[in-house]
C-alpha cells in the first residue's frame, strides 16, 4: 500500500525547517546567546582588617616606637564595569573602621579612625574549574573622618596634636594628616552562587607625618579579608 504525500505539504515542512532549526537553537542556546556584551554589575562586601604603619626616623622623639596593628571592619560597595569578558575596572567606596596601638616611651595608646576608602582598579578574571579568580590593582585614598583615643594623658592624638602654625596662613599642622593615598593590590574568588572571598592590600604612598625631611615618614598598610556577594 502506497502513501501518496501531497506536494504542498513538502513545500510547507521545506519552508517552517529553517525556523524550526532557528527556535531550537534559540532555545538551548546558539553562539549569538554566549556572545559577551559589555554590561555593569555591583556587589558588597564586609569583613576584618588589619592596620599598621611603617615608620622611620630612627631615634627622633617626634616618632612613635611602635605602631601594632589590631582588628577593624571594613565595609563596601562595588560596581564593576566589563569592558571584555576577562578585563574590567572596579570603582569601590568603602566605609572603614581602624584600630592600632601606639607605643611610645613604655607608654601604650588605642587610637581608633572611622573614615572611608575609595578605589578605582583595573581586574583581569580567570575562570578555573569550580570558579573564577579576578585579580585588581590600583591607586585608592583615604579619608579619616574621627578618630578616638586612650591614655590621651601620655601619649597626645597625632591627629589633634599641633606641630607648627604657617607664619603666612596661620594654618596648623599636625603629627599626622586625615588623608592619605596609595596603592591596592586584590584577589577575588567568586564561586557559581555569586558568593565572593575577598583579600586586600593596601600601602600608602603618602607621608602621614608632616615633617620637613624625608627620613621621618609614617606610611599606613593595611589588609583586609571580606566576604561578599556579587549582584548582577
Amino acid at each position: 500500500m502506497k502513501i501518496k504525500v501531497p506536494h504542498y505539504y513538502i513545500l510547507l515542512l521545506a519552508v517552517l525547517m529553517p525556523f524550526s532549526g532557528n527556535a531550537f537553537a534559540q532555545h538551548y542556546g546558539d553562539s549569538d546567546s554566549t556572545e559577551f556584551r559589555q554590561h555593569t554589575s555591583w556587589s558588597l562586601s564586609l569583613g576584618p582588617n588589619l592596620l599598621g604603619y611603617s615608620l622611620g626616623g630612627g631615634s627622633s622623639q617626634s616618632v612613635p616606637d611602635e605602631v601594632r596593628p589590631f582588628v577593624g571592619f571594613d565595609a563596601a560597595a562595588h560596581l564593576d564595569f566589563h569592558i571584555t569578558e576577562r578585563i574590567g575596572l572596579r570603582l569601590s567606596t568603602s566605609p572603614t573602621m581602624e584600630n592600632f596601638t601606639i607605643i611610645w616611651d613604655n607608654n601604650k595608646a588605642r587610637l581608633l579612625t572611622l573614615g572611608v576608602d575609595l578605589s578605582a582598579m583595573a581586574s583581569a578574571t580567570f575562570s578555573v574549574r569550580l570558579c573564577s579568580i579576578r585579580l585588581m590593582a590600583g591607586p585608592f585614598t583615604h579619608f579619616v573622618l574621627a578618630n578616638w583615643m586612650s591614655n590621651s594623658t601620655y601619649i597626645s592624638n597625632p591627629y589633634s596634636r599641633v606641630t607648627g602654625i604657617d607664619p603666612r596662613t596661620g594654618e596648623e599642622s599636625f603629627a599626622m594628616s586625615k588623608f592619605n593615598a596609595g596603592m591596592q593590590g586584590s584577589i577575588i574568588i567568586e564561586l557559581p552562587t555569586h558568593w565572593t572571598l575577598q583579600a586586600d592590600l593596601r600601602y600608602g604612598i603618602t607621608d602621614l607625618f608632616d615633617a620637613a625631611t624625608t627620613r621621618l615618614y609614617i606610611r599606613p598598610l593595611k589588609a583586609t579579608i571580606a566576604l561578599g556577594y556579587h549582584f548582577e
